[in-house]
């Protein structure tokens, strides 16, 4: 009994002229899950009186035939070991002793391999476990935000509102005493707290509300609060920022602690620097936000200027601002007065462009 025909999917494979009786073809592929085989009995009698009978193991697991055909087809075999074996049988229905056979693997899917299997579950597993890290550290950002905004809330506002209890107490106890011009000064002052409070408050709304990414809302509430707290003050302001058709990005963290340093630079500027003009930037240098803040008054040298980084509470807090964003914060005064703030953040994300006015 020989092979002598050997063919799987569209390719031949060689096979001797003479036959062979056993033929390995090792490991197909997938799509090679399709071959015809050939074959031949040699016997004594005539080619007419022999039949074949084959079997295909790993496939169809019983003989088939006999029959008087000389090839077999097999396809869309699955996955796995095969050996195909074939005899002849004679006319008194004698078979060969011992058959022919084509020994082949076909391979499994790409993605039925263990080794593809394990890295889809390796990858599966990272992507969850990313998935519950960003999970983490977006709860752990929104209770840090919480706990931000119920200390700006507590510092300003608290105190904003003890002070006016306080003042109302005052008026209270002055009124039964009959004193009406003191009232008179304790009703302005309640009066500039309170607009006070409905900054601090409306600064807090407008952290939670603006759009995260975005940098033209900050800027337009430094111009709107510089514009109303120095045009007061008769002192000139002027702010470089990127215009409106530069695409910039900066976190929202980010635009939250700028722009209560930015107004505590300009309070400090307005009660103790004795300046007629302040000027202000926010730039990219390197990889670092820059906000500038310059005035031209007496500087830090002189008395009555800006208060020393040990005394007070606003430049601590603004240094504590600066520090929480992995940024800093440094004063600089020139020989001939004037003050310069520099506030350096690390640029996480997005571009600036040409400043303008």
């Amino acid at each position: 009994m020989r092979i002598t025909g050997l063919r799987v999917g569209r390719d031949r494979y060689p096979v001797s002229q003479v036959g062979e009786t056993q033929i390995a073809r090792g490991d197909l592929q997938p799509s090679q899950n399709q071959f015809q085989v050939g074959f031949v009995g040699f016997n004594d009698e005539p080619e007419e009186s022999l039949r074949y009978t084959y079997k295909l193991e790993g496939g169809d697991s019983d003989w088939q035939g006999p029959g008087r055909d000389h090839e077999a087809n097999n396809p869309g075999l699955g996955p796995g070991h095969c050996r195909f074996l074939v005899k002849a049988v004679n006319s008194e229905g004698q078979e060969s002793a011992t058959p022919a056979e084509v020994d082949f693997v076909i391979l499994p899917p790409v993605w039925s391999r263990w080794w593809f299997q394990t890295l889809a579950l390796a990858s599966l597993a990272g992507l969850v476990f990313a998935a519950h890290r960003y999970r983490v550290a977006q709860a752990v950002r929104i209770e840090r935000m919480r706990t931000t905004i119920g200390t700006d809330l507590h510092d300003d506002i608290g105190a904003s509102l003890s002070q006016i209890a306080i003042l109302s107490e005052v008026a209270r106890s002055d009124a039964r005493l009959g004193q009406s011009a003191p009232n008179e000064r304790l009703e302005r002052v309640a009066a500039a707290l309170a607009r006070e409070l409905v900054d601090s408050m409306s600064d807090v709304v407008w952290s939670i509300r603006a759009q995260p990414e975005g940098v033209d809302s900050l800027i337009r509430r430094m111009r709107e609060f510089a514009n109303d707290l120095l045009e007061s003050q008769a002192i000139a302001f002027e702010l470089r920022a990127p215009g409106p058709d530069t695409h910039i990005q900066l976190g929202l963290e980010d635009r939250r602690q700028l722009l209560p340093i930015f107004k505590e630079c300009l309070h400090n500027a307005v009660r103790h620097s004795g300046c007629t003009a302040v000027e202000a930037e926010l730039v990219v240098e390197g990889r670092e936000i820059l906000l500038r803040i310059r005035d031209n008054g007496h500087g830090l040298s002189n008395t009555g200027g800006v208060p020393r980084s040990n005394g007070g509470t606003g430049i601590p807090s603004m240094r504590r601002r600066a520090e929480s964003l992995g940024g800093s914060m440094q004063w600089t005064s020139g020989l001939a007065g004037g003050c310069t703030v520099e506030v350096r953040l690390p640029m996480r994300h997005g571009a600036f462009g040409k400043p303008s006015l």
